[in-house]
């Protein structure tokens, strides 16, 4: 995933944690209304062989919302929700 490296001057949030899979990365975020969101770009994520992102909203307890669940996203798509879930 190229989310903080080739894009870093464009990156609008920074991830707490960063974690290799096969082919790409996931980026954890956590915002301080206590939501936060998985960004996923690797062989195993919707959008992921074609240079796209997976984004799923994490709520104040940890969990994964599962209809929250977006894939084939851009980098400004991204960002565009990272923000969006920032203002809950």
């Amino acid at each position: 995933m190229t989310f903080t490296k080739t894009n870093l001057n464009q990156n609008t949030f920074k991830p707490y944690a960063v974690l290799y899979r096969t082919g790409g990365q996931i980026e954890k975020f956590h915002f301080l209304n206590g939501w936060g969101a998985s960004v996923a770009n690797h062989t195993g994520s919707y959008g992921g062989d074609e240079g796209l992102y997976e984004l799923a909203e994490v709520n104040p307890n940890g969990h994964i919302i599962d209809d929250s669940i977006k894939g084939w996203l851009t980098f400004a798509e991204v960002d565009c929700y990272l923000r969006e879930i920032a203002e809950y």
